[in-house]
């Protein structure tokens, strides 16, 4: 583990590098406690609550950018100020936690899966008010009919 970065397992056991500088791990404790305060804690259904989580993490870009946006935002605004906001925001896009529309992560994070953000994002709305007119949008994931089926029709 490089200096300065840290880990926390689905279970919350933190590890922090050592050496960098003292900005540098308070960094990255912080980052990993705002993680541990989303592991379950109690030991009841414990066994259960924990692969759940681990499960949103790895299969959605929405819950993964979420967790580790507010995870960096809230350890830069604690140790640079405000100065860390916009770090914080871009942490997870621009560290390969996600991507905007292709699935998948950055080949250093395997096996996280996701659609991406924006696709996620939308598949979020469901209700839509225009003019008055309600309308709801339905997400459904499948490949569109050939063009050729569509013309002989």
């Amino acid at each position: 583990m490089s200096p300065g970065e840290g880990e926390i397992s689905w279970w919350g056991d933190i590890k922090i590098g050592a050496g960098g500088t003292a900005s540098e791990r308070a960094l990255a404790l912080i980052h990993e406690k705002v993680h541990l305060f989303f592991v379950p804690k109690l030991y009841i259904f414990r066994n259960i609550r924990v692969p759940y989580r681990a499960g949103y993490y790895v299969n959605s870009s929405l819950f993964r950018y979420f967790e580790e946006m507010l995870a960096e935002l809230i350890a830069q605004v604690t140790v640079n100020g405000f100065r860390g906001i916009g770090i914080g925001v871009r942490f997870p896009l621009a560290n390969g936690y996600m991507y905007l529309l292709r699935s998948g992560a950055e080949p250093y994070f395997a096996g996280r899966k996701g659609r991406g953000i924006i696709i996620e994002g939308a598949g979020l709305m469901t209700t839509v008010l225009l003019s008055g007119i309600s309308f709801q949008l339905w997400f459904k994931e499948g490949t569109l009919p050939d063009a050729e089926r569509r013309s002989d029709q």
